[in-house]
């Protein structure tokens, strides 16, 4: 009988040493899946003027207008963003090198950029990501939440 009982217990601990291996499948649970995509969803953020366009078209913002150019305040390419008549300046700069120039001219209360004193009509909020610099001067909540979500959280600002 002893013959029996330790090859019997020998193959017992195999299976269930075995059974931890065996990668389980994932459950059809609608449910479990929407919490393991959750979980597995990376809080990407733009890091270039297109995909903060992307971000604003995403979150239901109705875009009037978008132009290029350059201004006097920083050196990066910018592209201005109206939204019901509220403007966002987003600077986007070749490298962060040339971006990194210009963060060192920015105080911290944003009444200094570049070489100009600014006396601003409202509270600017400036954000960074990647390659770009967005500038929003307004109090519009909807916004700068859209902004923080979409670029990350402003370095100047109230």
């Amino acid at each position: 009988m002893r013959k029996v009982i330790i090859p019997a217990s020998i193959c017992v601990v195999v299976v269930i040493l075995l059974l931890g291996f065996i990668e389980k499948p994932i459950s059809n649970n609608s449910a479990d899946k929407a919490s393991i995509e959750k979980s597995a969803v990376v809080d990407l953020k733009a890091e270039n003027c297109k995909e903060f366009i992307e971000y604003l078209e995403k979150a239901g913002f109705k875009i009037k207008a978008i132009t290029k150019g350059s201004d006097m305040l920083l050196k990066g390419e910018v592209t201005d963003i109206n939204i019901n008549e509220e403007f966002i300046n987003v600077y986007e700069y070749k490298n962060s090198d040339q971006m990194d120039g210009d963060l060192k001219t920015i105080r911290s209360d944003g009444a200094i950029v570049g070489n100009a004193f600014v006396d601003w009509v409202y509270t600017p909020h400036l954000y960074k990501n990647g390659n770009i610099i967005v500038l929003y001067v307004g109090e519009n909540k909807e916004i700068k939440d859209m902004i923080q979500k979409s670029v990350g959280n402003q370095f100047v600002g109230g």
